[in-house]
């Protein structure tokens, strides 16, 4: 299975709307190409979002999927310390995650970490990172967002001239939305109303850290981005694509009225990838919308290819202290703004790192 001096690498990713699995080469000099990938789609975020845990079914449907992929891991040869499984947040939420992640490691053998935001955004920014490597210099010279849409969650990081100045775990995602309006037992309509007026009170916050007018290059991840980015953008390089902005918005107006069946049909994709496709792509559309970028960036990685280079890179140079101490200058200026009492503030971090430390 692996070549002379290589090794394979298989990266599982638990998230709220699908379990996924990457499988990737890793040549002796740390170069690596993804060989093979899997996905299949279940409901873990529309479970820990709406009752807060993990219902019965869904856990044996994500049970059977992992004990599919661990099959796949074994027919590749992979051994244990190889593989990588993570959670994000679905699992990171639910009241009964213990329970679950006690079950996969007796049906599977698989040791599941739970990522928490912040950490999710420096994986994803990793990823991202190496897909752009072409066009780094360029994005460097001004400020940019990395915004990634998901089920439970949008992370995003605002970056100043290739330099991370602030990132954030919203809670505002796909199923979430989505089950508001169920709730609330609203349309369409109230769908975008619910959305604007989040993303609204969001862009506030954002923009005492960091004027949004100002951002020049908008970094789009996630499959629901990549899918846009087939229909409606173009690539002369294999690792990201581009979308011009009215090309972007032509799309997203002519699926917004669609139904997910007719979704399904129109675009020749699965319901899994239809169900939420409008919803994911107007949350992109609500930042947009404050920047002055003329373009979708779409890189072809998501947090699996993260975690990859994560291990390759290992922890000297896989950026974890240039990111931490960006986010905590981030937040110290932000607290500045806002008159904060600075030494006591210090003396708290002080105190809780001790105790950690006890």
């Amino acid at each position: 299975m692996e070549h002379e001096g290589s090794r394979l690498k298989a990266v599982i990713d638990i998230g709220s709307t699908a379990i996924r699995l990457l499988v990737a080469e890793i040549g002796p000099d740390g170069d690596w190409k993804v060989i093979d990938r899997a996905g299949k789609p279940v409901l873990l975020g529309r479970d820990s979002f709406g009752s807060g845990s993990i219902g019965r079914t869904t856990m044996n449907q994500s049970l059977d999927i992992l004990a599919s992929f661990r099959e796949l891991i074994d027919g590749w040869g992979i051994s244990e310390e190889n593989v990588t499984v993570i959670a994000t947040s679905a699992l990171r939420e639910a009241r009964n995650r213990d329970t679950f992640v006690d079950r996969i490691a007796l049906k599977t053998g698989f040791n599941v970490t739970i990522v928490e935001g912040l950490e999710a955004s420096r994986l994803t920014y990793l990823a991202v990172n190496d897909a752009l490597q072409d066009i780094r210099a360029m994005i460097s010279r001004s400020n940019s967002i990395i915004i990634e849409v998901g089920g439970g969650s949008t992370e995003l990081m605002l970056l100043q001239r290739g330099k991370i100045v602030a990132a954030h775990s919203l809670k505002i995602g796909i199923i979430r939305a989505m089950q508001q309006i169920e709730v609330t037992s609203g349309t369409s309509d109230h769908l975008e109303v619910f959305l604007r007026e989040n993303i609204r009170t969001i862009r506030e916050v954002l923009e005492n850290e960091f004027s949004l007018d100002r951002i020049r290059y908008f970094i789009a991840v996630g499959g629901d981005a990549r899918l846009a980015a087939r229909r409606a953008g173009s690539s002369d390089n294999p690792r990201y694509s581009i979308i011009a902005r009215e090309a972007f918005d032509d799309f997203l107006d002519s699926i917004s009225p669609l139904s997910v069946d007719e979704c399904v049909h129109d675009l020749q994709i699965s319901y899994a990838e239809a169900d939420g496709l409008a919803t994911s792509l107007s949350i992109y559309r609500m930042f947009l919308e404050s920047t002055a970028a003329e373009d979708l960036i779409v890189p072809n990685v998501s947090i699996r290819e993260g975690v990859l280079l994560d291990g390759i890179l290992g922890p000297e140079r896989s950026m974890r202290e240039q990111f931490d101490s960006q986010i905590v200058a981030s937040a110290e200026s932000l607290g500045r703004k806002f008159h904060y009492d600075e030494a006591h503030a210090r003396h708290v971090s002080f105190l809780s790192l001790r105790l950690f430390d006890l």
